[in-house]
């Protein structure tokens, strides 16, 4: 598809998320449907795509409440999961925005728990 239009959308996502917020008590189900489009584009060949995924990420985790990370198993699995990949981002990612934007999704999800 058009990196640009996946790019946006991606960061819509994420700003839907932040939108909702800790407070919804419908944060978790929106967040599992996110993580599922985002994990989708995490192979995209286009940094923009990949940049937009990240902020989405740092925005999921943000929103969620560590207490639910760790409480729900299904989800904690998930979140570690999408870590492995930013953490391989931080270091073999291609475009510098990426390898520091996942940095800072390593240092929000490491505050969570």
């Amino acid at each position: 598809g058009d990196p640009i239009l996946l790019a946006k959308f991606a960061w819509c996502l994420g700003e839907l998320v932040q939108l909702a917020g800790v407070s919804s008590h419908e944060i978790l189900k929106v967040s599992k449907l996110v993580a599922q489009f985002l994990w989708s584009q995490r192979y995209s060949t286009s940094a923009v795509v990949r940049r937009a995924v990240l902020l989405s990420v740092r925005a999921l985790i943000v929103a969620l409440p560590g207490t639910l990370i760790e409480t729900d198993v299904n989800l904690l699995n998930e979140m570690q999961e999408i870590m492995l990949w930013v953490k391989d981002l931080s270091s073999n990612d291609e475009d510098e925005e990426c390898r520091k934007m996942s940095i800072l999704c390593l240092m929000a999800f490491s505050s969570k728990l």
